[in-house]
Formats: C-alpha cells, sequence, structure tokens
C-alpha cells in the first residue's frame, strides 16, 4: 500500500510540473497585427467609404470601435490610409475624429500604428 501511495505522489509531483509548464506557455503573449484600409464602395449610393480589416468591413466609426474593442490589448491595428490628402466621406477624416479614434485604442491598450505617405 505504502508503494502505491509513494507511485501516487511521484506521479502527481511530476504532473504539477508538467502542468506548470503548460500554463506558463498558455500564459505567452502572441501578438497580431491587424491591417485596416479604407476602401471605396463603388457601385452603391450613401456611404461611399469603408474600413476593411481582415474579412470585415464597417461604414461608421462605432462599428469599427465596437470590432477593435474586441482586440486583445497590446495588439496593434496598422491603418494605411492611402492618402495624406483628406478624402471625402471618410469617418475618420477630420482630425478630431481621427484624435478620437487614437485615443479609444490607447485606452484599450492598442497599438495605432499609422503608415506614413510619402
Amino acid at each position: 500500500m505504502k508503494k502505491f501511495a509513494w507511485i501516487i505522489f511521484v506521479l502527481a509531483i511530476s504532473l504539477c510540473g508538467t502542468t506548470k509548464g503548460l500554463a506558463e506557455k498558455s500564459a505567452e503573449k502572441f501578438w497580431t497585427v491587424y491591417e485596416m484600409k479604407l476602401v471605396q464602395i463603388r457601385d452603391e449610393a450613401g456611404s461611399p467609404w469603408a474600413y476593411v480589416i481582415g474579412y470585415s468591413a464597417f461604414r461608421t466609426v462605432q462599428g469599427l470601435k465596437d470590432w477593435v474593442a474586441q482586440i486583445p490589448e497590446g495588439n496593434t491595428l496598422k491603418w494605411d490610409s492611402g492618402s495624406d490628402i483628406p478624402i471625402p466621406g471618410d469617418p475618420l477624416g477630420s482630425s478630431e475624429a481621427a484624435e478620437d479614434f487614437r485615443k479609444f485604442c490607447e485606452t484599450r491598450k492598442i497599438n495605432l500604428e499609422i503608415v506614413p505617405r510619402p
């Protein structure tokens, strides 16, 4: 009986070591860079612009914010505006809206990287 208890004890200790190693690996953070672009919708009236991240498109800043709010903190949102020239109809085209979005990302600890244009 003592031998059986000893075997259980040794197995428990070895499993704790294995579990600790797994827990440390799962605690590692894997960062992702999400790329956002402004695209023109050419076959539809109304809001002719949408922000696209991966396979998701957003016509409103609020829709964009709702999606960005789900990104785990520490990740990066890379924004390629496509132009330094303001685009009529761009929801983030005004400096106030762009600054508000920057602060929104900052409060959620999302790194907003704006691609500089030549």
